[in-house]
């Protein structure tokens, strides 16, 4: 097992980001990507139990400090987004996560000011572009 310290992505080291630290249970390639599309994009979300035993199961494996969470808040979706979609995939992955954990499950604290582009075909710059200033955490969250 190598140590996160090392595995740094050098564009987050030069901007600075709003929580201490992001991890990756899988490349994103190959039968995994396939997954996520058809999760996202094809409505088939019973594929949201094994993609967030995926994670657990690295959470577990690298004794990720998941103890010192609070709560798992996931991130919402435009309600044009929703209409396509039909569910909020990060809410499904983010539910089963909680259960796993035995972490509460805020669905209802952020909401999504402003409907973006798909980020699918943009790069890194233009993702942080898109989504800069579109999130807003409501007020008594942050005074918890």
């Amino acid at each position: 097992k190598k140590g996160f310290t090392k595995n740094i992505c050098p564009a987050c080291l030069k901007n600075r980001l709003h929580f201490d630290r992001a991890f990756a249970p899988c490349i994103y390639d190959g039968v995994i990507k396939d997954l996520i599309h058809e999760f996202k994009y094809k409505n088939k979300e019973h594929l949201g139990l094994p993609l967030s035993e995926i994670m657990s199961g690295f959470i577990k494996e690298y004794s990720l400090p998941i103890d010192y969470l609070d709560l798992i808040i996931p991130i919402p979706l435009h309600k044009v987004r929703m209409r396509e979609r039909e569910f909020n995939q990060a809410q499904v992955l983010s539910g089963h996560l909680a259960l796993e954990f035995n972490k509460p499950l805020l669905k209802d604290t952020l909401r999504r000011l402003r409907h973006t582009k798909t980020q699918t075909e943009l790069n890194l710059n233009q993702r942080w572009l898109n989504v800069k200033g579109k999130v807003k955490i409501y007020s008594w969250l942050m005074m918890c």
